[in-house]
C-alpha cells in the first residue's frame, strides 16, 4: 500500500470559505486535490488523475448507532445507475463523534467515468467527520481518502468531500 501524506488547508474568498483536500504519495510525489462545488449539499470525490465527480442532489445520509452511511444512487437516463455508497464507523456500535474512522464496510461507486468499485474489495480508506449535526437537517461534513483496489487488482488512490444534510 501506498504511504500518503495528508494536507489539509482553507481556502476564503469573499467570506466563503470551502475546504480544499489534497493528498501527495509519498512513494510517487503524485498530488490528488479536490474544491467542492458551490452547493449546499454535495458529495464530490476523485479518483487517481480523473475529473471530480460531484453529486448535489439524491444524497443520503444516516446515523446509526455506530455508523454512518452515505449514500447516492441516481439513473443518468440511460437506463445505467449510477451509486456512491461509503460505510465506516465504530465496531460495537459504539457512538460516533468527531475524529478519523477506518472505513470498515467497504466502499461502493459505479460511476460516469466507468469506476466500478465493490465492497469486496480490499481498501485502505480512512474517513474524517469534521462536524456532525445533532439533529435531521443539521449539516454532517466528512472528508475520505486512501486507496483500494478495484476488480482486476489495480490500486487507486481516492479523495473526497460530503457536506450533505443529516436524514435521521
Amino acid at each position: 500500500m501506498k504511504n500518503l501524506l495528508y494536507i489539509f488547508f482553507t481556502v476564503c474568498l469573499f467570506a466563503c470559505q470551502s475546504e480544499e483536500l489534497t493528498i501527495i504519495s509519498e512513494e510517487t510525489g503524485n498530488e490528488l486535490s479536490l474544491v467542492p462545488p458551490d452547493s449546499d449539499e454535495y458529495l464530490t470525490y476523485r479518483i487517481d488523475d480523473q475529473m471530480p465527480v460531484s453529486y448535489s442532489s439524491q444524497i443520503t445520509c444516516m446515523l446509526q448507532p455506530g455508523q454512518i452511511s452515505i449514500s447516492h444512487v441516481a439513473d443518468n437516463g440511460t437506463q445505467e445507475q449510477h451509486e456512491f455508497r461509503l460505510e465506516f464507523g465504530k465496531p460495537g456500535g459504539l457512538p460516533l463523534g468527531l475524529g478519523k474512522y477506518y472505513v470498515i464496510n467497504g466502499l461502493k461507486i459505479h460511476d460516469y467515468h466507468g469506476n466500478l468499485i465493490n465492497n469486496d474489495h480490499s481498501s485502505n480508506l480512512e474517513a474524517e467527520i469534521t462536524s456532525i449535526g445533532d439533529k435531521v437537517g443539521d449539516y454532517i461534513d466528512i472528508s475520505f481518502n486512501g486507496t483500494y483496489i478495484d476488480e482486476i487488482g489495480g490500486e487507486h488512490t481516492i479523495v473526497g468531500l460530503v457536506h450533505a444534510y443529516r436524514d435521521n
